[in-house]
């Protein structure tokens, strides 16, 4: 007899673990951590014109970060930048990155419900434009737009577009409400790419008009040199989720009936609290499963997904396996980070190592039988 697996396909579709959830979107689980409440109230009274918030790769931070927007409708014109999706992290410049911020405050302001409220005089309209090379400010695809430099695009941006942004955002704050600017993806950013370029960016006097929020690499937030790297800003920082059923819940709302009881207990010990290191484990179990022709996922389809999870942590580790394992052995046995920055930065920016709530940390569950 044939085996239907339509429903794993199906859920294959559904995981899309790299993707956050639109603010409507019915999948939606509520935090049991109340993380956004928590955030809005510092967005709402906040004791700095910068909020940074840190938080492990796939804790959630750009789905709560979406569902933001909305609440703080009332007090502030608010500008989400996806910037992760929206850029190549990787290739990026400083010039790119405020062409980006112009054209993504015009596309908001023009483009977008918020144009029947927001007015800017054709003047700025034009003269943002001309910046951005673009009779109009729509872009079917801003990624490979702004992936793409023009020719005599300079790498830092020049005076006058800078002063062409800052009078940009006061028409915008006189227009209606201050601007509350939310800059999403930063910590997927390479080392060399936030330290040359975002650092810079996340100091500008250009928004010193505006609330700002910005999404930073959990590794920027320790160590002496962060001391010194983040001044007279506050700074949030995102735990890890410690509750199992959540994370259960947050599967089963994407995959419906077909992961076993067993094999979401094993997907969910095996994620680290982490959202979407589950939905990665989640679409890896539902592939095995899919390969051997089971209509369901079970146990022994979602330790495959955490064995191939731990394989690719020995891709990442292989340059240097055993001053990796040295390090994670203390963090294991003492829990915390042992004086070695260059590892330190490396584990957090990967996830190997995870922050606890009590200002001390644990290794990702799939690291313990690399030990």
């Amino acid at each position: 007899m044939d085996v239907d697996l339509r429903p794993l396909q199906k859920a294959l579709r559904e995981l899309r673990f790299t993707t956050p959830l639109a603010q409507d979107d019915s999948r939606y689980v509520a935090r049991t951590d109340d993380l956004r409440q928590k955030l809005l109230n510092r967005i709402l009274a906040p004791t700095e014109r910068i909020l940074l918030i840190g938080g492990p790769a796939g804790c959630g931070k750009s789905t709560e970060l979406l569902r933001l927007q909305h609440d703080a409708w009332e007090r502030y014109t608010v500008y989400h930048c996806p910037c992760d999706r929206d850029l190549d992290l990787y290739r990026l410049t400083a010039g790119t990155l405020y062409r980006y911020v112009l054209w993504r405050l015009l596309y908001v302001s023009l483009k977008t419900p918020l144009s029947n409220v927001l007015t800017l005089t054709p003047e700025i309209t034009q003269e943002a434009m001309d910046h951005l090379g673009l009779q109009d400010v729509v872009l079917d695809n801003p990624a490979l737009f702004f992936s793409s430099p023009q020719l005599w695009e300079e790498p830092q941006p020049s005076t006058r577009l800078l002063d062409t942004l800052m009078r940009l955002l006061s028409e915008i704050e006189r227009s209606f409400l201050p601007t509350l600017l939310l800059f999403d993806g930063f910590e997927k950013a390479p080392q060399e790419v936030f330290s040359n370029v975002i650092e810079d960016f996340i100091r500008s006097p250009v928004f010193t008009g505006s609330q700002s929020v910005f999404v930073l690499p959990q590794w920027t937030l320790y160590g002496w040199r962060s001391a010194q790297r983040w001044a007279s800003v506050e700074v949030f920082q995102i735990p890890i989720i410690q509750d199992p059923y959540f994370i259960k819940e947050v599967i089963v709302q994407r995959t419906g009936e077909v992961i076993s009881r067993s094999a979401l207990d094993v997907l969910s010990a095996y994620s680290g609290g982490l959202l979407r290191d589950a939905l990665q484990l989640a679409t890896n179990a539902c592939r095995a499963a899919l390969d051997s022709r089971s209509s369901t996922v079970e146990r022994n389809h979602a330790e495959f997904a955490a064995f191939e999870m731990r394989k690719s942590y020995r891709l990442l580790f292989s340059d240097n396996l055993d001053r990796a394992q040295d390090f994670l052995r203390v963090v294991l046995r003492e829990q915390r980070l042992p004086p070695d920055p260059d590892m330190r930065d490396r584990m957090l920016s990967v996830n190997a190592v995870l922050p606890l709530s009590d200002d001390k940390f644990s290794l990702h569950p799939v690291l313990w039988e690399l030990l």
